[in-house]
């Protein structure tokens, strides 16, 4: 387990909740859909002023077990994440570390526009990981194009925003792993 870096309860507290929500930024998109979840990101600036922020850490060392985490969120990563190729393998395995067997990893957000979610890199990044580790992991993809996917519909006219907090984006696609260790 690595270090965290600051929380707002005692660590032990979380021991009976089984959602996080990395990266969360200024929203509380995990709060909101999934019942009893941690919120973390790595800013302090959100840690400080996002009151639901419950833990300041690096999604790339969460400070916690292997196998702990039922479902795991990520909201439209922005400056990490999927934009390089290594730096994606290694986030997914920090997330599959956590990940309970057939648990799920959730990632919404932009496509389109924004680089670290690209869907197609993504998808590279799962098939190289698969590749390397002999994992099983099961992809579903909803697409706005498509139709299976309609973020205001399904949240509730939840809205995402952008680093910083101010500006709202619009997520065109939701991929979920399912990870069978």
């Amino acid at each position: 387990m690595t270090q965290v870096v600051k929380s707002k309860r005692d660590i032990k507290e979380y021991e009976s909740i089984f959602h996080i929500e990395v990266a969360a930024g200024y929203g509380m998109f995990g709060k909101l859909f999934y019942k009893e979840c941690i919120l973390s990101d790595k800013d302090e600036e959100c840690y400080n002023n996002n009151l639901n922020i419950d833990l300041l850490c690096d999604a790339m060392r969460i400070p916690f077990n292997n196998d702990r985490f039922n479902i795991i969120i990520l909201c439209n990563p922005y400056n990490f994440g999927f934009m390089d190729i290594e730096e994606g393998i290694f986030l997914l395995k920090e997330f599959i570390r956590i990940i309970k067997d057939k648990g799920k990893i959730l990632i919404i957000g932009n496509s389109k526009w924004n680089p670290w979610c690209n869907i197609e890199r993504i998808m590279e990044i799962i098939e190289q990981l698969k590749a390397q580790d002999s994992l099983n992991l099961g992809i579903e993809i909803d697409k706005v194009d498509n139709n299976s996917f309609n973020p205001k519909k399904e949240y509730n006219n939840y809205i995402f925003l952008q680093t910083g907090g101010i500006k709202e984006t619009r997520p065109d696609m939701r991929l979920t792993i399912h990870v069978t260790k």
